[in-house]
C-alpha cells in the first residue's frame, strides 16, 4: 500500500493598517457681518438681526463642550480708531437652539468672554444651531461715522 502525503503550505501575512479618523470640532455662522444701520446718539437698537445669527456647532468628541463669545476689541471708529464705543454698550442674548443643552437667554454685555451654550456629553455629532441676537446703545457723545469690531466664537471642551 502506497500512501501519498500531500503537504499543504499555508502562508499568512499579518499586517496592520492604521487609520486615524479626523475629529470634528467646528463652528460655522450663517452671516459674516452684523449691521445696525444708521443710528443716532442715545439710540438703542435691539433684536438685531431680526432673524438672528445662526451659529452651528459640531462636535463628535462625545464629551461636554461650551460655546463662548467675546469681542476682539471695543467698537472702533474706522477713521479714528481711538474713538470707541465701550463694550458695555453692546449686548448679546440667546434666542433659540436646536440642542438640549443650556442656552443663555438673558442679555450679556461684551465686557468679558462669556459662555453662550453648554452642551451635555454626546451632543453635537450632527451639529446643533444656536440663534443669537444683539443689542447696541450709542452713547450720547458718539462721533459720527462707521465703527467696526470682530465677534469671536470659541468652542471648548
Amino acid at each position: 500500500m502506497i500512501r501519498s502525503i500531500a503537504l499543504l503550505s499555508i502562508f499568512a501575512f499579518l499586517f496592520f493598517l492604521p487609520v486615524t479618523a479626523e475629529a470634528i470640532f467646528n463652528i460655522e455662522t450663517d452671516q459674516q457681518t452684523l449691521d445696525f444701520g444708521l443710528m443716532a446718539p442715545n439710540e438703542v437698537r435691539d433684536n438685531v438681526p431680526s432673524k438672528g445669527v445662526m451659529v452651528k456647532c459640531t462636535s463628535d468628541q462625545g464629551i461636554p463642550w461650551r460655546l463662548r463669545i467675546r469681542l476682539e476689541s471695543p467698537l472702533a471708529h474706522v477713521n479714528n480708531p481711538s474713538e470707541t464705543i465701550a463694550s458695555d454698550h453692546f449686548w448679546w442674548y440667546g434666542a433659540n437652539t436646536t440642542g438640549i443643552g443650556t442656552l443663555v437667554t438673558n442679555e450679556n454685555d461684551f465686557t468679558v468672554e462669556r459662555i453662550v451654550y453648554s452642551a451635555p456629553a454626546g451632543e453635537g455629532a450632527n451639529g446643533i444651531d444656536v440663534e443669537l441676537r444683539f443689542k447696541l446703545a450709542l452713547p450720547p457723545r458718539t462721533q459720527s461715522g462707521d465703527y467696526l469690531t470682530k465677534i469671536i466664537f470659541t468652542l471648548i471642551e
